[in-house]
């Protein structure tokens, strides 16, 4: 039996790094793609310290890790925490999620990192100096992080200091975007603009196997449901992706550059799906 797992989801690479490097500080941990594991209808786990690491979409979990949580078994495990990736934002009913299956985190950690969001109009892609200086502070808090789990210590998420605030009334409307983006597939959403290749990188990278290329251009099939991570967005080498915009919101893709970090390349994300 392996003493620490943690189970991943990235869609743009951030929370894949932040998972990697914490794995050189505690080397007996292993690594388990949690999208691998969706088509299981019971997952137990095994080790007695489990941690979580995925980012926060919406203020809270994405939808495959939500899925995820849906048919765990974690009556084995002594210790559980979570590595949560973010613009800067607080996490919304993290702990409160996991303990509908009788079991809260015993450690919630943070980390701040770049955006990866281009259809919304204040989204920058991070320059060199943004992009050193926020994994300067990404490995100082993995320094921190690895020993605190090795105590087991406990870390609520009344310790987390989330630089941008989040006013009490968008609570309730994170909770409704989040259940209508459960029930409500988004596939409209996402085109290829004339600029594609048809290189297959999109269906090489969506997690949920959404895409599929049909006569050389990317289709996003109505039969699955988009996690909505935007690596199809993200990894398109020529930034073909687009999302179109909406009577709610406008999309600002068509304008904007991209973002996945830099040290994952799309072979790393497609991995992902076989476990």
């Amino acid at each position: 039996m392996n003493e620490l797992d943690i189970y991943y989801f990235s869609g743009t690479g951030n929370t894949l790094h932040a998972v990697k490097d914490l794995k050189k500080r505690l080397p007996k941990a292993r690594l388990i793609p949690i999208a691998g594991l969706l088509a299981e209808d019971i997952i137990k786990t095994t080790a007695p310290t489990v941690g979580f690491a995925f980012p926060l979409h919406m203020m809270t979990l994405p939808i495959p890790v939500k899925q995820f949580f849906r048919k765990l078994d974690l009556s084995l495990s002594e210790y559980v925490f979570a590595l949560v990736t973010r613009i800067g934002t607080s996490g919304i009913d993290l702990d409160k999620i996991l303990r509908k299956n009788g079991r809260g985190f015993d450690a919630l950690f943070f980390l701040n990192m770049p955006d990866n969001d281009p259809k919304l109009k204040c989204f920058r892609a991070s320059s060199a100096d943004d992009w050193l200086r926020m994994e300067a502070a990404l490995q100082r808090d993995l320094d921190a992080i690895a020993p605190k789990i090795i105590d087991r210590a406990q870390v609520g998420p009344q310790e987390d200091r989330a630089p941008i605030p989040v006013h009490f009334w968008i609570k309730p409307l994170v909770r409704l975007g989040v259940w209508l983006a459960e029930r409500i597939d988004f596939q409209e959403s996402f085109y290829a603009d004339d600029k594609c290749t048809g290189c297959g990188t999109c269906e090489q990278v969506c997690p949920a196997g959404k895409i599929e290329m049909v006569e050389g251009r990317p289709h996003w099939r109505d039969d699955v449901h988009s996690y909505n991570c935007f690596a199809c967005v993200d990894f398109c080498p020529e930034a073909a992706v687009q999302i179109k915009g909406n009577w709610m919101k406008r999309s600002y893709t068509a304008v904007n550059g991209r973002y996945h970090h830099p040290d994952v390349i799309p072979e790393d994300i497609a991995a992902q799906k076989s476990g």
